[in-house]
């Protein structure tokens, strides 16, 4: 991943959204069933694209569509600063499947490095324009939250998102992991955590403040519940 694009990305991240290159969006989010596209006799090219190398798996059963609810559509840039400040890293170096537009992570399930957290409580802070950085971007996650984005030509983006289940550090397995055909990792999870990531994001966009959740807590929520 590129640390320096990440670290320059998130400069911005104690800025309200008003400020923005999105602020003046509103979003429209909706959960896809795949059948749906797949069945469709004329696909746009990210759709055509989502068929051959993603949702032909069973696992993958719905994406998300996202749109700005307001006349324009969503830009390339405003996509990446809006995922940046939802706590994801959107400057990834290495990418092995190359059929996406962008792809996006944001490490879960504590640290592989013993006492990380309590380290950057001590001496970045919880306030800190970095924490966000530190803590979800670049961090040493044990699994990661991870997006592909397909622009679908329109101004509208539709995202496929899953948790891994490879630790990121062990680069090996996690090439293994992704150089198979689409559909590896829990996208059932990741979709549904992603969503309610978003609502809640559109609400304090709507309202100019600055977002923050516990994604940790969002996943083990969702999965004590199905």
């Amino acid at each position: 991943m590129s640390y320096r694009s990440a670290l320059q990305r998130s400069l911005d991240d104690n800025i309200k959204p008003a400020k923005k290159s999105y602020g003046k969006c509103r979003l429209k989010i909706s959960l896809v069933d795949v059948e749906n596209i797949i069945k469709k006799q004329r696909k746009t090219d990210a759709e055509e694209r989502m068929v051959k190398h993603e949702i032909t798996n069973e696992k993958v059963k719905e994406v998300i569509l996202l749109e700005n609810a307001k006349a324009q559509g969503l830009t390339l840039w405003q996509i990446r600063d809006m995922f940046d400040d939802l706590g994801f890293n959107c400057d990834i170096f290495f990418q092995w499947e190359r059929y996406s537009d962008l792809n996006a992570i944001y490490n879960i399930g504590g640290f592989v490095l013993p006492f990380y957290k309590q380290l950057i409580d001590i001496f970045v802070g919880e306030k800190s324009k970095f924490y966000k950085f530190f803590m979800y971007k670049v961090s040493p996650g044990k699994t990661r939250f991870h997006l592909r984005f397909y622009d679908n030509g329109d101004g509208s983006w539709y995202i496929a998102a899953h948790i891994d289940n490879v630790n990121w550090m062990n680069v090996f397995a996690a090439r293994k992991h992704h150089s198979k055909r689409g559909g590896e990792g829990d996208y059932e999870t990741g979709t549904n955590v992603l969503h309610r990531m978003l609502k809640e994001f559109n609400v304090t966009l709507g309202k100019n403040r600055i977002f923050g959740i516990d994604v940790d807590l969002l996943i083990k929520e969702y999965r004590s519940n199905t």
